[in-house]
């Protein structure tokens, strides 16, 4: 299986830098593959040997544009759990001549560090959890538990390992073939992590019922991750102690990150086309607008070479596809979070969890940054990411923008019209978000919109403490009318004339022609 960068030109939406680690679905051509099982499983298959004559061998003495420059591709040989997981995989320089990148283990340990953590490659590794009584399937991490390391640079007391949010594994072992193809063992064994997680001791508001279930269980779609990309080696603080270099931060200009998603007890390989998974976005329709992630997850920082938060805003993210982001923003992200503090509707302070639902969960996430300005309640800050100063450039109701099922979609994803099959109040509620479902009770968009701070009746459906009755008054055509995207003439637009009609110069106006009423006029331009 071969992922290349995605293509891109302009700057994205988001500049600030977001809290945590890690949308979308699987990948993969459907080909069986022993890529992994329980106890005693096969060793991962062998990656593919690249075979271009001009293979890129990366040294200490690589120049940095060199480096930048990559345009790196990775395919995924296999995986196999049997304790630690070991991934097999090759890199290339993403030419059709398939020449191989050699050398990109570099690696960091700073001065409190016990082992030493790869500098431009980490991985993940998540399980996906069937949906029941109405709620949609959700992303577990194992990745939940930190590296041990040093109290400080002179103090050798080892700082146990302990509970944490979703994050990367890059302190386990990697070989380099030389011939571009590479071999890398987890730190962290998976198999063990329920376990370890169980027997650790928190204090509030850490609980580590939070962060799942954690049973490893190979009967589920498992999904790895390789991400390349940061900056580059002897730049920044990429260096071989952590130390700043004093070089200006130079970022790998074209970032990569590998998906594979399979089941470890049969070594099925998804298929785009499976029902059986979480396809809901394709992040092509992400770069229709973004063109590219930047400004977060870079690699690099305010201070080490790069002046300002202007200038680190133009790196490029080290995420560049939603199918990794999802694996770290996960309902995981409540540990060690308390609910927001709010007064009427004004949020004061962080705002993690909000009515209960952990806000950095992709779904919710991302719904709450499209939504932006349009949210009824104020005060919203994710890791420094400012939700209400957000303005999203079209109708939000245009759904099928961003996830898209119906068989003419461009690019179409399985589950790309959960949106309005699989009505749940994490979604939902992300962008409707002055309704309280504990209560019943809370302000519609719709009175929001109209200026009002109270609604008579907030959820008409009442108080809903899990999602198994949405469908009942939520069907998907409901939905789908509900969300047409039509704007409604302006009225006061310079072209309106003044004492004319309200159809004088200004008309309705529809965003999205695949989802209008039938028989409705759709204008094109040619």
């Amino acid at each position: 299986m071969r992922f290349k960068r995605m293509g891109w030109g302009i700057a994205a939406l988001m500049v600030a830098t977001l809290a945590g680690c890690g949308g979308g679905g699987g990948g993969g051509d459907g080909a069986a593959a022993p890529a992994g099982g329980g106890a005693g499983a096969a060793a991962a298959p062998a990656a593919a040997v690249p075979t271009g004559a001009a293979p890129v061998t990366l040294t200490a003495a690589t120049p940095a544009a060199t480096l930048a420059a990559l345009t790196p591709a990775v395919t995924v040989g296999g995986v196999s759990i049997s304790s630690p997981p070991t991934v097999t995989f090759s890199v290339t320089d993403g030419a059709t001549t398939n020449n191989a990148i050699i050398g990109l283990g570099y690696t960091t340990k700073n001065s409190t560090a016990m082992y030493a953590g790869l500098s431009n490659i980490a991985f993940s590794l998540a399980k996906l959890v069937p949906g029941t009584n109405g709620s949609p399937s959700k992303w577990v991490s194992y990745i939940v538990t930190t590296v041990p390391t040093y109290k400080s640079a002179t103090d050798k007391t080892v700082v146990n390992s302990v509970p944490t949010r979703p994050s990367t594994d890059n302190t386990g072992t990697l070989v380099d073939n030389g011939n571009g193809t590479y071999t890398y063992t987890f730190f962290r064994d998976i198999t063990k992590i329920k376990d370890q997680v169980a027997a650790a001791t928190v204090t509030a508001p850490n609980n580590t019922a939070d962060l799942g279930d954690l049973t490893y269980d190979p009967t589920l779609l498992h999904r790895l991750v390789i991400q390349v990309g940061g900056t580059v080696r002897g730049t920044g603080t990429n260096t071989a102690d952590g130390s700043n270099s004093g070089v200006t931060a130079v970022p790998m200009a074209n970032p990569v990150n590998a998906v594979f998603d399979w089941w470890p007890a049969t070594g099925r390989v998804a298929k785009a086309t499976d029902t059986d998974q979480r396809e809901i976005v394709s992040v092509q329709n992400c770069f229709q607008c973004h063109s590219k992630f930047t400004g977060f997850h870079t690699g690099t920082q305010v201070g080490v070479g790069v002046t300002s938060a202007s200038v680190a805003a133009a790196y490029p993210a080290q995420r560049q596809d939603t199918r990794m982001c999802v694996v770290c923003h996960t309902d995981q992200r409540r540990y060690g979070r308390t609910e927001a503090t709010i007064s009427g509707s004004a949020f004061s302070g962080s705002t993690n969890i909000v009515d209960g639902r952990a806000v950095g969960n992709l779904p919710n996430h991302i719904h709450k940054i499209h939504m932006g300005a349009m949210l009824t309640k104020t005060g919203y800050n994710y890791g420094g990411l400012l939700y209400n100063e957000i303005k999203f450039p079209q109708d939000i109701r245009n759904c099928t923008k961003c996830h898209d099922g119906s068989a003419t979609a461009t690019n179409k994803t399985a589950q790309g019209d959960n949106w309005k099959n699989v009505p749940n109040r994490l979604a939902c509620g992300a962008c409707h978000d002055g309704i309280n479902f504990a209560t019943g009770k809370g302000l519609t968009l719709a009175d929001h919109f109209a200026g009002l701070t109270t609604s008579t009746y907030g959820h008409i459906g009442g108080i809903q403490t899990d999602d198994s009755k949405c469908a009942l008054c939520h069907a998907p055509a409901a939905i789908a009318v509900y969300h047409t995207a039509v704007t409604a003439p302006d009225t006061n637009s310079g072209l309106h004339v003044a004492g004319g009609s309200n159809n004088t110069n200004a008309a309705w106006v529809a965003g999205n022609h695949s989802n209008l009423p039938e028989g409705a006029i759709k204008v094109t331009y040619d």
